[in-house]
């Protein structure tokens, strides 16, 4: 399943995503789960770790979570506010994240 963000995230827009997206494992379960933010300019930390919370809860409904296309600015920007970032899987691009994907199985 591959989930992409290409709007700015506002606390609304972040609350119906996260309500679309755990309705959506619901009914078309898939054990991993690609978000794409290649669309994304800017990530703050408090909405960081509202995804992050979405991957927690997709987490204990049985679903992998990989972050793929953030920007340098945004990973610099994630590390420079010394954001937890360890459990994060991420790959390049969604190519590399259904490779990894693949090995894995």
């Amino acid at each position: 399943m591959v989930a992409t963000v290409q709007i700015p995230l506002t606390r609304n827009i972040l609350e119906q995503f996260r309500a679309d997206l755990l309705a959506k494992i619901k009914t078309n379960y898939s054990p991993n789960l690609i978000l794409n933010f290649s669309g994304l300019d800017l990530m703050d930390r408090g909405e960081f770790e509202e995804i992050q919370s979405i991957v927690d809860m997709a987490y204990l409904m049985g679903v992998n979570s990989y972050f793929v296309g953030l920007s340098p600015e945004i990973a610099a920007t994630l590390v420079l506010l010394d954001v937890n970032t360890a459990n994060i899987q991420s790959a390049l691009n969604l190519e590399d994240a259904f490779a990894t994907i693949e090995e894995s199985q």
